[in-house]
């Protein structure tokens, strides 16, 4: 699930040319215990309540964040090994991996895949450099695909952008065992969504953007 907290969907036009006071972007993979950890969950919760009345509790194990340069969390996102598990999974009927794999012909893993959840940016420009950002680490551990549930909004801004998104089923609420924690989310037309790295336009719209590796996460992986 993604959320922006703007006027409307974000354009292309947007990413390309940030607002002013974005100033020079980091990101950081983190887990829990990180300096950084409630300061993301805070952001992530308060941009679902007011963009959607909503009730975030549960957080992936990892965490990517978009700080500005003054150190304020920007954007924020959850992160899943899909060796482990993904969210988007409840949409389904059968794995996602097999799923892909009927679609597009392709041997697929679930270990091939990696999951980006719970996104929420008050700032739209800074949702591609933080999606560049986590499609670099998972190129670095492996993946091949990755995997999101997506407004509107949000596919529809990253296939202006050039990605070649697969959709691959409407998210419905009746899927889920507590869909009213989600408040009005499921009127902006979410989808389980794919993207193939080997087909992928990478995303590169902030030459100011910094990622910050952590040796630990090197070391772990993505946390299960």
């Amino acid at each position: 699930m993604f959320s922006f907290l703007s006027g409307g969907p974000a354009t292309h036009d947007e990413v390309e040319e940030p607002k002013a006071g974005i100033g020079a972007m980091r990101v950081e993979f983190i887990t829990s215990g990180h300096e950084l950890w409630q300061a993301a969950t805070d952001h992530i919760k308060a941009v679902y309540r007011q963009a959607y009345g909503a009730a975030v509790h549960d957080f992936a194990p990892e965490l990517a964040v978009t700080t500005n340069a003054t150190g304020a969390v920007i954007c924020a996102a959850g992160v899943r090994d899909g060796a482990a598990g993904l969210f988007s999974q409840v949409y389904l009927d059968a794995p996602i991996h097999r799923v892909l794999a009927a679609r597009t012909g392709l041997d697929v893993a679930a270990s091939d895949l990696v999951e980006v959840v719970t996104m929420a940016c008050s700032r739209p420009a800074a949702a591609l450099p933080l999606l560049d950002a986590i499609a670099e680490e998972g190129r670095a551990r492996g993946k091949s695909w990755g995997i999101f549930t997506g407004t509107r909004p949000l596919w529809t801004m990253l296939m202006r952008a050039g990605l070649p998104i697969v959709r691959l089923a409407p998210a419905r609420p009746e899927r889920l065992a507590n869909p009213g924690t989600w408040g009005s989310y499921y009127a902006t037309d979410p989808w389980v969504c794919a993207v193939n790295e080997a087909h992928q336009t990478r995303l590169s719209f902030n030459p100011r953007l910094v990622l910050h590796r952590p040796a630990a996460l090197d070391k772990v992986g993505v946390a299960a």
